[in-house]
């Protein structure tokens, strides 16, 4: 709504304002309706109105007293203000126009003479503005004050205005700027006001200015003085402001319609003496016209006043006697109220004594009655508004009152009677509240909590960290109900839990839930709830607390303990598969050296070691995964590794794999073998996600992870691995469980290759996680520890060449099929073989044999005999018999860390179960050269 461009009707009737409105809005004006003066105020002081029309009679603040704020508000006091009566008391007109109203219009009223009253009001206000923004008018006062009040009431009625300190300033003034009209006192130094009249009007530019002279008359031959150097017109001291304004708007007048009159001699007789003044007509008569207002306005208030006066003494003289009749029945009446008030009373004189004080003064203030009346008040009182006071006791104690005062007599003098009301304690608890709530406000916006004040449902308050984890701001969050932060697909309890808080009931202990963001994304949450008040009403404080990367981690928890489970049980199974795998792959080998060149025995026995080799890699998937089952670690370059791996694994397909691997990545202490599965297995899984073909994205890069990048492995280099493809993608239900053994979605999987993955990254301490949009494809992303060793040349592996030789080799192993196999290989390969059980048998045949002439040139141990000595004690045991004592440690399981560290240990060597009569051979053979050696 823009500045006065609608009217604005103050109406507590809503018929009698429709109807007010539907006849003001023929004017073409917006019409704005309030129901009382309050609402009207707080509307005009946004937007001042054209007009206002307001109705007398009306609750919380009537007519008059409406009326009375907008004459007195500096900013609306030019806004015509209309007042609606019954007339029912000639005292009502009377009181309105007291109160500045501009006009009165009549219930029930003539709707045409109410739009023609209005326009009325509104054409002379918008000509006088007009008008006015014209007229530049020159103020001549050597007064400061007097020309600042002039200047001030003269600018508020829209006149440019300037003012001089004496008649010779406000000549050259005169002379610079051709003022409209000129107003002057006339006593001032300098030039006073005579000889500034006489100058301007001997002046050609400014002879038709009309000049106004400021005089008090005192005396007869200064009006004549007056009159006869050409004065415009003349008024007294002290004057009213719209006496001023109609002489100035007189005189507008008439200079607008003036022609130039030559000037004449007149002869006047004045207080009983003869005069004769020589000026213009125009000065003559307005000379004449002035004299005689002046002795009409004066002698018309001598009147008025003589009237009121008389009328006043014979109402004083009945009231009197009414009134002292009244005042001693009363007085005891009085004085009885004032001793008994529970406010502390006290009545003071104007010189500051006191006449009076109460009982509950002589409390307050710490001082018996005699102390405080008839002496100096120690607290100045004016009557007058409100405020707190500190008081300082007799005892040194201090108070805090509240003080109001109003004027009033005592006997036959006036007084100011000041009442004072103990709120030393509601300051007290104020200031605490105060603190309260600024520690509140403090500890909510620092804390790592989400913490949000609801009432009836709606959000309040809400501190930084309740804005993080919803994604809304500040603004946002209190336009919106607790209910929009809940899920439409919400399960039963949490339905419940949202409806407690909505019901306003308090849980101390912490509930699971979950929030919806802005972006739709769900956070789960904590929550706990209490009652509280805010701002006096019922309110219920919500604390909620992010428990996402708690969940996060309790998955991966969940997940390590699922896979740790499968693997105690993957690794039994695989330990007691390698050893019958070793008897059959050591027979079938065996078999191989015996058949000679028999084509189709050779070709059996290849077919059946083929397909032992192939049981053999289910068990090391089996192992991968177990429960610790350690990698053998050595330092690598990873480059050529993922580059051949990826490669690899889609050639033949309609897959096309897009390789980023840079030569410059960081070295690793990797299991070869076991991260080159990792990315078979990913790019098997990518491939399988697009059945028509595609392509994979597989790239490398170093990285280093700082605590701000939020993952669960520690700070440091890392070599970051990414495999994407563009397939199906996965079902958002599904990816929490896509790393859970046996879980597949393809009718010929296993379920144990992302498992098998999982568990090879856990055993390289990296992490692995994943991205995935249905219908938008999958990335993996692998973050693997970098090494500060340098890496080993790339080395093939040994060929299938069998190497024989010549020694003495105990074999000590639980599982009698291996034993057998193992042995006729190494007869067949020219070793003396002997054989134990277990490890305490190995050392006593170790020492047996150490008595011959052929020692044990070589010990080969399993490293776990059920119940009975395994190769971990069974090699300390010979190291100390034997400084010099060679063993190859072999096991069927490779979750120990013999297996991968065998040397620190004392073992020569390591082979893992099954192996080929090949491996076998060369082991062997390396270790008893080194020994001869």
């Amino acid at each position: 709504m823009k500045d006065q461009s609608y009217i604005l009707v103050v109406e507590d009737s809503r018929t009698q304002a429709k109807q007010l409105e539907g006849s003001l809005t023929q004017l073409g004006y917006q019409v704005v309706i309030s129901y009382n003066g309050r609402e009207a105020l707080s509307c005009m002081r946004q937007s001042r109105p054209l007009i206002v029309i307001a109705d007398i009679l009306m609750p919380e603040m009537d007519g008059y007293q409406l009326c009375k704020i907008i004459k007195g508000d500096d900013k609306l006091k030019e806004v015509p203000v209309v007042l609606l009566t019954q007339l029912s008391d000639p005292h009502e007109i009377i009181r309105g126009m007291e109160c500045g109203a501009d006009d009165f219009i009549v219930k029930p009223y003539n709707e045409e003479f109410l739009i023609t009253r209005i326009q009325a009001i509104l054409t002379l206000k918008l000509e006088q503005a007009r008008a006015n923004k014209d007229i530049t008018i020159l103020v001549v006062e050597d007064s400061p004050t007097q020309a600042e009040q002039l200047q001030y009431m003269l600018s508020e009625h829209g006149f440019m205005v300037f003012v001089a300190g004496n008649g010779k300033e406000g000549l050259e003034t005169a002379r610079k700027i051709k003022p409209t009209i000129i107003i002057s006192d006339i006593l001032m130094p300098v030039m006073d006001g005579y000889e500034l009249a006489y100058e301007v009007k001997h002046d050609e530019a400014l002879k038709r200015t009309p000049i106004i002279l400021v005089t008090s008359l005192l005396d007869r031959k200064d009006i004549v003085r007056r009159a006869s150097v050409v004065a415009d017109g003349y008024f007294t001291k002290p004057y009213e402001d719209n006496y001023l304004l109609s002489k100035i708007e007189n005189l507008l007048s008439i200079a607008k319609n003036e022609v130039n009159l030559e000037a004449e001699k007149l002869d006047v007789t004045f207080s009983g003496q003869h005069y004769s003044i020589t000026t213009g007509r125009r000065q003559i008569l307005t000379f004449l016209l002035s004299t005689y207002e002046n002795s009409v306005l004066q002698n018309r208030d001598l009147i008025l006043m003589q009237r009121e006066l008389q009328l006043l003494n014979e109402q004083l003289e009945e009231r009197v006697i009414e009134r002292t009749q009244q005042l001693q029945a009363s007085e005891v009446k009085y004085r009885t109220l004032l001793e008994t008030s529970a406010d502390a009373v006290v009545v003071v004189g104007h010189d500051g004594t006191v006449f009076f004080a109460n009982k509950a003064a002589e409390a307050l203030f710490g001082l018996a009655a005699e102390d405080l009346t008839g002496k100096p008040f120690l607290i100045p009182v004016s009557d007058g508004g409100q405020k707190d006071i500190e008081i300082i006791r007799k005892g040194g104690g201090k108070a805090i009152a509240e003080m109001r005062a109003v004027k009033t007599t005592w006997g036959d003098e006036d007084a100011n009677l000041a009442t004072f009301r103990e709120i030393t304690m509601r300051k007290r608890m104020e200031e605490e509240l105060r603190e309260s709530e600024e520690n509140f406000r403090a500890l909510a916006s620092n804390a790592n909590d989400g913490i949000a004040i609801t009432s009836n449902g709606n959000i309040v308050y809400a501190n930084r960290r309740f804005i993080d984890i919803t994604g809304r701001s500040t603004e946002e969050l209190l336009k919106t109900s607790i209910r929009e932060l809940v899920p439409s697909e919400m399960a039963g309890e949490e339905t419940k839990l949202y409806a407690e808080i909505f019901s306003g009931k308090s849980f101390p202990e912490p509930k699971e839930a979950v929030i919806v963001k802005k972006d739709n994304g769900l956070v789960p949450v904590e929550m706990v709830s209490s009652k509280t008040l805010w701002h006096g009403h019922s309110a219920v404080i919500v604390i909620v607390r992010d428990i996402a990367e708690r969940k996060k981690r309790e998955e991966e928890i969940l997940k390590a303990s699922k896979l740790e489970s499968l693997g105690t049980l993957a690794g039994g199974i695989a330990h007691d598969f390698n050893n019958l795998l070793t008897g059959i792959i050591g027979n079938v080998s065996m078999a191989k050296l015996l058949c000679g060149k028999d084509d189709k025995l050779c070709k059996a026995l290849n077919d059946a070691e083929n397909a032992s080799a192939r049981a053999k890699d289910l068990t090391l998937q089996l192992l991968t995964f177990a429960r610790g089952g350690a990698p053998i670690k050595k330092t690598s370059s990873v480059t050529k590794l993922i580059k051949d791996s990826a490669g690899f694994s889609v050639r033949g397909s309609n897959i096309r794999c897009d390789l980023s691997v840079p030569d410059d990545l960081y070295p690793l202490e990797i299991d070869e073998g076991q991260i080159s599965q990792v990315i078979h297995n990913l790019m098997i899984n990518s491939e399988q996600a697009m059945p028509s073909g595609g392509v994979i994205k597989v790239t490398a890069e170093n990285v280093d992870l700082g605590p701000e990048d939020n993952l669960p492995i520690d700070p440091g280099k890392y070599v970051k691995i990414t495999v994407s493809d563009s397939g199906m993608g996965i079902p958002e239900k599904n990816l929490s469980k896509i790393f859970d053994p046996y879980f597949t979605t393809k009718e010929e999987g296993s379920g144990l290759g992302l498992a098998t993955v999982y568990s090879i990254i856990k055993n390289h301490d990296g992490y692995i996680s994943l991205e995935s949009k249905e219908g938008r494809g999958t990335s993996f992303y692998i973050h693997l520890p970098a090494s500060a060793n340098v890496p080993t040349s790339f080395e093939s592996g040994a060929d299938d060449k069998t190497v024989a030789g010549s020694g003495k080799i105990l074999i000590m192993d639980d599982e009698e099929i291996v034993r057998d196999a193992a042995g006729s290989i190494l007869n067949e390969l020219g070793y003396e073989v002997v054989f134990a059980n277990d490890g305490a048998e190995a050392v006593e045949i170790y020492k047996k044999e150490m008595k011959t002439p052929r020692p044990v040139d070589l010990v080969i141990m399993d490293l776990t005999i059920p119940a009975g000595m395994g190769g971990r004690e069974a090699i300390k045991r010979l190291l100390e018999i034997d400084p010099n004592a060679k063993a190859i440690v072999s096991s069927g399981y490779s979750n120990d860390s013999i297996m991968s560290d065998f040397k620190k240990y004392g073992f020569s060597a390591v082979i893992a179960k099954p192996y080929k009569i090949s491996d076998l051979s060369q082991t062997i053979n390396n270790v008893i050269s080194g020994r001869k050696k």
